[in-house]
C-alpha cells in the first residue's frame, strides 16, 4: 500500500471511531476524497475496524498492512493518552498472538516495534539514562569539586606546604634574636597564601 494513504485512512477510521461518521458513511468519504486508491471497500472497512481495535484493546483477527499497523500505533501514541497507547499496545499483542496460534505466522516487525517502543521498554531505558548520567556526575565530581581541580590542589598544597615550611623555620629562629629570620618567616607565609589563592581560583 502507498504510504500516503496511511494519514488518510487514520483520519477516516477516527471520524468513525468518534461516531462522526458511521462504518459506511467512512468508507464513502474516504474512496470519495480518494479515487485514485485501489483498494475495495471491503479491505477499507478492515483498515478502519482495524484502528477502532486498537483504540479499544480489542483483538483485531485480520491482517492489515504492516507499515499502516505502525502507523497506527505511532499515531496514537502521539495524539492519544498514554492509557490509550497502553490499550493499543495489548491489541496488537493480542493480534500477534492469534496469528501465531492460527498460523505460525510471525509478525517480527511489530513483534520488535513492541519490544522496542513499549512504555515499559521506555521507562527501563529512561532508568538506565539516569543511572548513567548519575554515574558520569559522579565521575565528573572525583575529578573536580565546585569547579576547583584535583590536579591544581594537589600542586598547590605541595608548594603552599613547602613555604609554609619554610616559614615555620625562620620563624623559629626568633628566639635566637634574628630578626630577618622573622622577616623571612612572615615573606615565605604571604608567598604561600598568595600561591594558594591564585591556584585555587573557582572555574566557571
Amino acid at each position: 500500500m502507498d504510504k500516503r494513504y496511511f494519514p488518510l485512512l487514520t483520519q477516516a477510521a477516527e471520524k468513525y471511531v468518534s461516531g462522526e461518521l458511521d462504518l459506511n458513511q467512512s468508507i464513502q468519504s474516504f474512496t470519495f476524497e480518494n479515487p485514485s486508491f485501489n483498494g475495495t471497500k471491503t479491505s477499507i472497512s478492515m483498515y478502519l475496524e482495524a484502528f477502532r481495535n486498537l483504540i479499544t484493546g480489542k483483538t483485531y483477527r485480520r491482517n492489515i498492512n504492516t507499515g499502516l499497523h505502525i502507523f497506527y500505533l505511532e499515531h496514537i501514541k502521539l495524539n492519544y493518552p498514554d492509557f490509550v497507547y497502553r490499550i493499543s499496545l495489548v491489541s496488537t499483542r493480542g493480534h500477534l498472538e492469534y496469528r501465531f496460534k492460527t498460523s505460525g505466522q510471525r509478525l517480527q516487525i511489530l513483534e520488535d516495534y513492541i519490544t522496542n517502543n513499549s512504555l515499559e521498554s521506555n521507562h527501563k531505558k529512561e532508568v538506565v539514562r539516569i543511572t548513567q548520567n548519575k554515574r558520569n556526575n559522579i565521575k565528573h565530581n572525583l575529578k573536580s569539586f565546585k569547579g576547583i581541580s584535583i590536579t591544581n590542589i594537589s600542586f598547590s598544597l605541595f608548594v603552599v606546604g613547602v613555604f609554609i615550611t619554610l616559614s615555620l623555620f625562620n620563624f623559629l629562629n626568633v628566639f635566637r634574636s634574628e630578626i630577618q629570620s622573622n622577616v623571612n618567616g612572615i615573606l615565605f607565609l604571604l608567598i604561600a597564601v598568595i600561591f594558594l589563592l591564585k591556584n585555587l581560583r573557582i572555574t566557571k
